[in-house]
């Protein structure tokens, strides 16, 4: 039962992060039809999903933190998936943001992706963010000292 309003209040927190976000989309499609400065709803554009892939992923987090064992950055996955969709989802700012020059070169692949391929990709970078840190038993999993890195 525990589980269940667990879930539940979950679900309805991730329905009021949706919904107030999207409301801010909105506010912000609007004060730029207004303004005809696009860099607000841009820079929101690629936030949001990051926040929203963080928000996916705390469960994961969450049922690792009371797990004994030493927390460990998996740094391959960080490389792998993580990197190139930051790359995928701030693409949308650094085309917007640079004026012309050789960054519009760079990332003209971008407007091809549209909204929905940097929206993705933010979610991918922000559940990514959160999902490398892993927490495992110790046993000897550190080269150097215990409690090190190196």
């Amino acid at each position: 039962m525990k589980k269940i309003i667990m879930y539940m209040g979950y679900i309805i927190l991730a329905i009021l992060f949706i919904h107030y976000g999207s409301k801010v989309g909105v506010y912000l499609q609007i004060d730029m039809g207004q303004t005809s400065q696009p860099y607000k709803r841009v820079l929101f554009e690629a936030l949001f999903p990051i926040l929203a892939g963080i928000f996916f992923s705390l469960p994961g987090l969450l049922a690792n933190w009371n797990k004994p064992g030493i927390w460990t950055f998996n740094l391959p996955k960080f490389i792998i998936i993580g990197i190139p969709s930051l790359i995928g989802n701030m693409g949308l700012l650094f085309f917007y943001f640079s004026n012309g020059g050789q960054l519009v070169k760079l990332f003209s692949w971008v407007p091809v992706w549209g909204v929905q391929g940097t929206t993705i990709c933010g979610i991918l970078f922000g559940f990514t963010l959160l999902s490398v840190l892993e927490k495992q038993e110790d046993k000897n999993i550190f080269i150097g000292k215990r409690g090190s890195f190196f």
